[in-house]
């Protein structure tokens, strides 16, 4: 099952609160948690959670019963709008339910604008597709030469950077007959970091949780492998460096939050409605 950012957003808001001595839950105003996105040539959409006090029953029922089915979603791009349609998705998303548009597709240079109605209570955000960076060559390379894991391999990303550009980078794959969407990688790489021409990443497997085990975290041959190289804004790229700061810092119930997330969604709201200029790549492990 992939868990989304629905996922982590609750059990860091449920975490990351400090509780009154007494542990009494008083008048807790739940946020509605939002993770949206629109790439170049693909619909937008958009998944809804509310978040929950910190006593409150935490398991996968609970989740499920906070994903928020009954809001009017509308994406608009300044000349068209659309109002999402709601549906259940397949078990591979979590939250099941999700609102996609049907006949809106993201481009290049544009801004997109998020609004989010339920129960009186109105929600926005806005993000643009930044230009799209192509991915030069994906291959892959055997790990521990000789040993008894031989059948192991890394994929490895080339493109080229230009500084100049202010883009931040994002890495997913898509594994052919396992995932039925992209597996985030990197969530965020930062372009200040980079020089400028043609980079070589390493890219291990994208996996939906921290692994001691070496087999998930490479490739096993034979398999086709879709990679994903999406450039970003400056926002959304505070609020993917901040969601991964929270996320290996605040797992912990008995620490407390250091930072804060840069959510670009006006609040009650929090999470990110983000765009992303997409790169696509196949390539057979063998």
């Amino acid at each position: 099952m992939k868990q989304t950012i629905l996922t982590l957003l609750t059990l860091l808001l449920l975490v990351g609160c400090s509780p009154s001595l007494d542990f009494e839950q008083e008048d807790y105003q739940p946020k509605i948690i939002v993770e949206g996105w629109i790439e170049n040539g693909q619909h937008p959409m958009v998944l809804l959670s509310f978040s929950g006090p910190f006593f409150d029953p935490l398991d996968s029922l609970a989740l499920v019963n906070r994903s928020l089915r009954w809001a009017r979603v509308t994406v608009s791009d300044g000349t068209h709008s659309e109002i999402l349609t709601g549906r259940y998705n397949s078990l591979d998303y979590f939250p099941y339910f999700s609102y996609r548009a049907d006949t809106m597709r993201g481009e290049v240079g544009k801004k997109y604008t998020l609004k989010i109605e339920f129960n009186g209570t109105v929600i926005t955000s806005e993000t643009t597709i930044p230009a799209l960076v192509p991915l030069k060559r994906v291959y892959c390379s055997g790990i521990d030469k000789d040993s008894a894991e031989n059948s192991l391999r890394q994929l490895n990303v080339v493109f080229d950077h230009v500084s100049a550009k202010n883009i931040n980078y994002r890495l997913s794959t898509k594994i052919s007959g396992v995932n039925d969407r992209y597996i985030t990688v990197l969530n965020n790489i930062d372009a200040s970091y980079l020089p400028e021409g043609t980079i070589h990443l390493p890219l291990l497997k994208g996996i939906d949780r921290l692994s001691r085990d070496r087999v998930e975290l490479y490739y096993l041959r034979p398999q086709t492998v879709f990679v994903k190289l999406s450039t970003m804004d400056s926002i959304t790229a505070r609020f993917w460096k901040s969601f991964t700061n929270e996320s290996l810092g605040d797992m912990n119930m008995f620490t407390g939050s250091a930072t804060t997330l840069k959510s670009n969604v006006s609040p009650p709201g929090i999470g990110i409605w983000g765009g992303y200029g997409t790169s696509i790549e196949q390539v057979m492990i063998y």
